[in-house]
């Protein structure tokens, strides 16, 4: 979780935060390390994202799909074949 998101979460200590906002937030900063080609910590932040909607989305919820779509393309730009990340491409992608 990035520092300044738990900072806010112990602020809030007394009320559960919703998983699905937290995830929506991870995804954000997943897409800004992506955008400035830091892909090992796009690839962390969309994991914990995926985690996180996967715990609390139903299997068909489209921002599953999304999640899993951005995923794979994270994995498509950081891994090369044979690499066994990248041999996982297809499966995120039908997955979303």
């Amino acid at each position: 979780m990035h520092p300044g998101l738990r900072a806010r979460a112990g602020i809030y200590a007394t009320s559960k935060p919703d998983p699905s906002l937290i995830a929506e937030a991870q995804a954000g900063i997943a897409q800004i390390y992506l955008t400035n080609e830091n892909l090992e910590k796009a690839e962390e932040y969309c994991r914990t994202a995926l985690d996180l909607r996967k715990s609390c989305l139903a299997s068909d919820d489209i921002n599953l799909g999304t999640n899993y779509e951005f995923m794979a393309r994270v994995y498509q730009l950081r891994y090369k074949y044979p690499q066994r990340r990248f041999v996982e491409v297809d499966g995120l992608y039908l997955n979303a």
